[in-house]
């Protein structure tokens, strides 16, 4: 029989010799830089109103002002095409 710390030793010893073999490197040459600056987020606001509601948060992406409103029914997402404008503070269908 083996000894009992042989067997830890012998498992341990796979399971980092099996992880090491299942790495990939990450190649950035697979990214598409057009993708990755297309789709910068900046300038990102979060608010709270009352019990939640109302607008929960505001970002900027692709030239583009995205609000996101906390509804009855769910999230509501708002693009508004001119990135200076300030988001409404409430949502209106």
């Amino acid at each position: 029989m083996m000894p009992r710390i042989f067997r830890s030793g012998i498992i341990v010893l796979t399971l980092v010799t099996y992880n090491i073999l299942n790495v990939k490197p990450i190649n950035s040459k697979n990214l598409n830089e057009n993708q990755l600056e297309s789709n910068k987020v900046y300038d990102l606001k979060t608010f709270s109103g009352p019990m939640g509601m109302g607008l929960a948060k505001s970002f900027k992406m692709n030239k583009e002002k995205i609000c996101v409103y906390n509804t009855i029914h769910g999230q509501k997402k708002v693009v508004l095409a001119d990135e200076n404008i300030d988001c409404p503070k409430n949502w209106e269908k």
